[in-house]
């Protein structure tokens, strides 16, 4: 379904906005099974098979080999890969903390994410 909405909204020259590309997390690596998360969070009202489904759905999406100390990071990369789509125009991140902001705003200044995709042995 995905697959043809983006073609009527390219062929409408229409741009689109990127929802959560880090997911709320998970594409970072940034949970665990068992994490629990406080009042208001989203991820609160995940049920553990829900969780479970996420983290292992976002630990298969990783590179093959581990991003080099100093690399883009998997939100980065996770951020990069929606950049890098010509028509999205707007990502709304959801960022909750400073150190997250730097992180994701240096994403402007990596390569493509094929470029990293490419150095770390992953293919299309």
């Amino acid at each position: 379904m995905i697959q043809v909405i983006t073609k009527v909204a390219s062929r409408c020259n229409l741009n689109k906005i990127a929802r959560e590309p880090v997911a709320n997390g998970f594409l970072a690596g940034a949970h665990r099974e068992d994490e629990t998360y406080g009042p208001g969070d989203i991820r609160s009202s995940f049920s553990t098979g829900q969780r479970r489904l996420r983290i292992r759905l976002a630990a298969s999406l990783q590179p093959p080999e581990p991003v080099a100390p100093g690399g883009p990071t998997s939100a980065q990369l996770a951020l990069r890969y929606v950049l890098d789509e010509p028509r999205v125009t707007t990502a709304v991140v959801g960022l909750k903390t400073a150190a997250q902001v730097e992180e994701c705003f240096s994403a402007l200044e990596l390569g493509s994410y094929w470029e990293h995709r490419g150095a770390l042995g992953g293919g299309e």
